[in-house]
């Protein structure tokens, strides 16, 4: 096994992070690669020379080529793509789903990954970033959903991947750079809308409810003959009253009857107006 330390010149400004300090070879291997992560944007015609030197714990060894320059270059020939896993996501309100990010292939290098949201934004709460770890494929981010007390069918929110943070060679898949996530309202808890229930009307036994009114029908028949028997003898005494009396004359008065001309009939009529008077 061979080991070699590693050194940079040049345009520093360009890593990401820290470069690979050192490289090994394995006992009959005759090459090795290194990644070296750059920033995004500074990479056109930068170049960098590398220098390799053995390590003091190997045998004496020499190396033909020690150090070798390269140039950068923003062309990316094979890129690393981050997507979402799905193109659609539900989370019901008061709980938390995870957005899944995957890559085309592991990543060369540890890096964090972001989220950005548009749409119903004040419904839900995004976690913190992703991170990917060299040689990970997959990562996820929380998202949860603000409950609320309004009875909504369906708020929608389309989540999108933030590069700002990707290194140099990877970019986001433009196949799956959105996703869609819909939120649901939460079932109710029976605790929180009681059931209330109506007592039915009592119901009253037919016997109950035609009683009273067959009397007061009986009570009513009752008074309305009474009432016309007494008008009948009204009116019967009316007309033997007018027919005990006759006109006579054209003036227009009235003659007594024969009864009222008996002597009898005349001395009882005086006694009675004498006692009355006196």
């Amino acid at each position: 096994m061979l080991s070699a330390d590693l050194q940079y010149s040049g345009y520093a400004d360009i890593f990401l992070g820290n470069p690979p300090s050192s490289i090994v070879l394995p006992a009959g291997s005759t090459s090795q690669t290194i990644v070296i992560p750059l920033v995004s944007g500074r990479n056109e015609g930068r170049q960098v020379t590398v220098t390799a030197t053995a390590s003091s714990n190997n045998p004496p060894v020499s190396i033909s080529q020690p150090s070798l320059t390269f140039t950068t270059s923003n062309t990316i020939v094979n890129p690393v793509r981050i997507g979402f896993s799905s193109s659609s996501y539900v989370v019901t309100e008061g709980e938390t789903t995870r957005i899944q990010l995957s890559a085309s292939s592991p990543v060369p290098v540890t890096f964090q990954a972001g989220l950005v949201a548009s749409g119903n934004v004040n419904e839900i709460v995004i976690g913190n970033t992703a991170t990917f770890t060299t040689g990970q494929s997959i990562t996820s981010i929380p998202v949860t959903a603000i409950p609320d007390s309004f009875p909504e069918s369906g708020e929608i929110v389309v989540l999108s991947i933030d590069p700002s943070t990707f290194p140099n060679g990877i970019i986001v898949d433009p196949n799956s750079a959105t996703a869609t996530l819909v939120i649901i309202d939460a079932t109710p808890s029976p605790r929180t809308q009681p059931i209330v229930v109506v007592p039915p009307f009592p119901t009253v036994p037919s016997t109950v409810a035609t009683t009273p009114r067959l009397a007061y029908i009986i009570v009513g028949v009752v008074i309305g003959l009474l009432s016309l028997v007494f008008i009948i003898l009204c009116v019967a005494c009316c007309c033997l009253y007018f027919a005990s009396v006759r006109p006579i004359g054209s003036t227009g008065s009235y003659d007594v009857t024969p009864y009222e001309r008996h002597p009898n009939f005349r001395f009882a009529r005086k006694r009675y107006i004498d006692d009355f008077y006196f």
